[in-house]
């Protein structure tokens, strides 16, 4: 039991991540340890102390630069198995710190690296449906009961940092490019509601509902025809004033055999259609659920049945019904109000029988099966964060479902799918560092290290050129800051080829519209203005590709002319008679992004936080509707897109300032630009530093050479206090020994002590005249050791890579 919510090691693990961009941090991943362990198939413990710390400066060999590239969040990895019961999301217990939820998680992986949360899990049922959508709306449950959120899809980037044991998490940035992986979880984000109620658990059937009016096909005896018939819907009835006096506007169902009942006998219950079952007739499978509603009765009077007025007309006036207990959601403890949520009871078990033996309604329903079974939402509602599950009529004695009671779940405040790193619990930051051969001839590739470890902010020693004594390391190596940019104002004029007048309603503004078969470039716009008449003109804010004139070989086609809807849709193909209608005569572009929309060395300014950043390099795609901006000497911090409370709010607006030769600022050309991703990209991809000391140094014995056996050996003083361990060595000069002796360079480690030149130094035996030496590039002992893992004996050649990866649980 804690104080501390769970988020808290969730945000810890984001600001850790967050520190590797820092323009004040640099961290490091060192190998030390070139000597045998004991065991060297046994490393030992790693003891939490200062002289562990102490020796793995000593030993240390080389280290190199972890850079925002190298990390990412991680969650524990759970591939979806087929027979596997998996836990469902719970608003009221702790998921992140319980035994249950290990065992049994409440998130999956399928094979398509695809992520969902469970929502329902069917009463604790076996999943034997692998979830494979990416559709952001509400879900109906899977052949096996289960409803799974679609979270988000692993990239190509992500399987870096896949491992058997876990999964990279990240947000999605507000793109607009339809059909990327990104775009799949923009729109998840996006369609998230707060407060959603996605999911009522049925803990208590209760008794049956003797006066729920029940048939369903296939399993209760066939007369629909008769019973169950609504022969008509009015939508637009004036009034319904019920047995009080009070005055409703009504939509009116003609209901057969309503008339054996009193005047208002079922206000307060249901009238539907969903989940009615399906019959076959004449061979055909058919389905009861025709129209698809589910109304509150307001009252009923004869053959009628009122309700409040549908939206819009429904498709089909003339249907089924049945009327069942009207289930609803409330918000808050003693509240009686309905919410924006609508859920529906639903009777799997319902039966008919001939059976006379049995206890049965008029129309031969057994009784004993009216009972809830399970409850549907049909519309998550939002903003419902104490959800307490209703019933009307109020369940009562042992024919009126007496016993009945059921849970809601709330979603989490921004809404399933606003924030896969919060909802999925990423408290992890995985490390992946990648050691490459000799690393530019920082790292020993002769010898074996048995030590990695995470060193933050360590000293340089101020042996490399133009680097100060005493100050951090990687201080002058900050990170790119990379601004994926949309355009808003990227618009474009098109004018129809005319023979006849064009509608003047032929578009609207706000209209979605597109040019040619989806694709990733496919050209998306929408409305903006539209001249009809002659004329004919549409002008259209670019969404996403790039229009385009109609060619001759299109003229007696469809392919290149405006379609109706996003990205799907029919033809507009007004304005003229025969195979020219719709036909475009000319495309103008205005403000679209160009190759210098941003030239190099001007200034972008964010118009909310006030941040600057000088440009290295801008990208404009193709559609002049989007680019990317690598920026360098960041002041401030731009602000990126982010979800709130389940809204997709796009980063801040930026703009630019160009530079004149006297190095005066101006405003520019540049079309006003939104920010829809922030990441940082490293300077310097590989930054490697030798940490052992290089003692260059004479052997005037010819016999002397250097063999693998000198590894790990002991190079001392002869007569004085100076000790170190050789890691690797080579001749100064690259020619063996010969008759005039040899110059050799040591990479050693393990140092005590210091040297002159002139001081004599053994060697298994052999002794050699100091020269000269250098110093590590860091000042031991500076900095923090935030890491050190002990491992078994890590070989290293020239044509060698090493991959590390660490993950850091918060």
């Amino acid at each position: 039991m804690t104080n501390l919510q769970f988020s808290f090691n969730v945000s810890a693990a984001q600001s850790f991540l967050n520190d590797f961009s820092s323009k004040n941090d640099s961290y490091y991943m060192m190998i030390s340890r070139p000597q045998a362990w004991v065991n060297d198939d046994i490393p030992p413990a790693v003891v939490d102390s200062v002289s562990e710390q102490v020796d793995l400066w000593k030993n240390c060999i080389a280290a190199k630069k972890i850079n925002s590239e190298n990390v990412r969040l991680v969650i524990d990895r759970h591939d979806w198995e087929s027979g596997a019961v998996y836990s469902q999301f719970s608003d009221i217990q702790e998921i992140f710190r319980s035994v249950t939820y290990d065992n049994q998680p409440f998130y999956v992986m399928n094979s398509q690296y695809k992520v969902y949360k469970c929502l329902d899990n069917n009463g604790g049922s076996q999943s034997t449906v692998e979830p494979t959508h990416t559709y952001a709306d509400i879900q109906t449950p899977g052949a096996d009961g289960y409803v799974w959120q679609f979270m988000y899809q692993l990239s190509e980037s992500d399987f870096d940092f896949v491992t058997d044991g876990f999964i990279p998490v990240s947000l999605a940035g507000s793109t607009t490019k339809i059909g990327t992986i990104e775009y799949l979880q923009r729109e998840v984000q996006e369609n998230a509601r707060g407060g959603a109620i996605f999911n009522v658990r049925v803990n208590q059937t209760g008794s049956y509902w003797q006066d729920a009016r029940i048939l369903k096909g296939g399993k209760t005896v066939e007369d629909f025809f008769v019973k169950h018939k609504i022969t008509n819907i009015e939508n637009d009835q004036e009034y319904y004033v019920n047995s009080e006096g009070v005055t409703y506007d009504v939509a009116r169902f003609s209901a057969a055999g309503m008339n054996s009942f009193s005047k208002d006998y079922y206000r307060g219950w249901a009238i539907t259609d969903y989940d009615m079952g399906t019959s076959t007739i004449d061979d055909q499978s058919f389905d009861y659920s025709v129209i698809g509603y589910y109304k509150k009765i307001i009252g009923n009077s004869g053959d009628f049945v009122y309700t409040s007025r549908f939206e819009s007309d429904p498709e089909t006036t003339v249907g089924y019904y049945n009327i069942v207990p009207y289930v609803f959601i409330t918000n808050g403890t003693g509240s009686t109000q309905e919410t924006n949520v609508i859920v529906a009871p639903v009777f799997d078990d319902v039966v008919g029988s001939t059976d006379a033996s049995l206890i049965r309604d008029n129309e031969l329903t057994v009784l004993e099966s009216k009972k809830i079974t399970r409850v549907r939402t049909l519309d998550p509602g939002s903003d419902v964060y104490q959800p307490f599950v209703l019933v009307s009529p109020t369940p009562s004695g042992l024919n009126s479902g007496a016993g009945f009671n059921a849970d809601a779940f709330a979603s989490p405040l921004g809404g399933h799918g606003s924030n896969a790193v919060e909802e999925l619990g990423a408290n992890k930051v995985m490390i992946r560092v990648l050691l490459k051969g000799s690393e530019s001839g920082a790292f020993d590739v002769q010898n074996d290290f048995r030590q990695f470890s995470i060193i933050k902010n360590p000293h340089n020693s101020g042996w490399t050129s133009d680097v100060v004594e005493g100050s951090v390391a990687g201080s002058k190596t900050p990170d790119y800051t990379i601004l994926n940019v949309r355009n808003d104002l990227n618009t474009v004029l098109i004018d129809m080829a005319s023979t006849l007048q064009h509608s003047q309603s032929a578009f609207t503004i706000g209209q979605k519209v597109h040019q040619g078969e989806y694709s990733l470039n496919q050209a998306r716009g929408t409305v903006l203005k539209w001249i009809g008449g002659v004329a004919g003109q549409l002008t259209l804010s670019v969404d996403n590709g790039k229009f385009r004139s109609c060619t001759p070989e299109e003229i007696s086609t469809t392919s290149g002319r405006i379609f109706y809807g996003e990205t799907t849709g029919t033809a507009y193909t007004g304005g003229s008679a025969g195979p020219f209608g719709g036909f475009i005569d000319s495309v103008v572009t205005n403000k679209s992004f160009v190759n210098q929309s941003y030239p190099e060395g001007s200034l972008v300014y964010g118009l909310d936080s006030g941040s600057t950043g000088k440009v290295v390099s801008w990208r404009s795609e193709s559609d002049g509707e989007r680019g990317t901006l690598t920026l360098r000497n960041v002041v401030g911090d731009f602000i990126p897109p982010r979800v709130a409370l389940g809204t997709q709010l796009d980063g801040e607006p930026v703009f630019g300032f160009s530079v004149s030769s006297n190095g005066n600022y101006s405003i520019s050309n540049t079309p006003v630009s939104v920010i829809t991703k922030i990441t940082k990209e490293p300077v310097t991809v590989d930054e490697s530093h030798r940490l052992t000391k290089k003692i260059t140094s004479f052997f005037s014995d010819p016999t002397f050479q250097l063999t693998p056996s000198l590894l790990d050996q002991p190079l001392k003083k002869e007569n004085g206090v100076f000790n170190s361990t050789i890691v690797s060595m080579n001749y100064t000069d690259g020619v063996t020994s010969g008759v005039d002796g040899s110059t050799v360079d040591f990479y050693v480690t393990s140092v005590s002590g210091s040297l002159t030149g002139g001081d004599v130094l053994n060697l298994s035996g052999f002794t050699s005249s100091y020269i000269s030496g250098l110093e590590p590039e860091f000042l031991p002992y500076t900095g923090q050791v935030l890491y050190i893992e002990n491992v078994r004996p890590v070989q290293r050649n020239s044509d060698q890579d090493e991959e590390i990866k660490l993950v850091i649980d918060f």
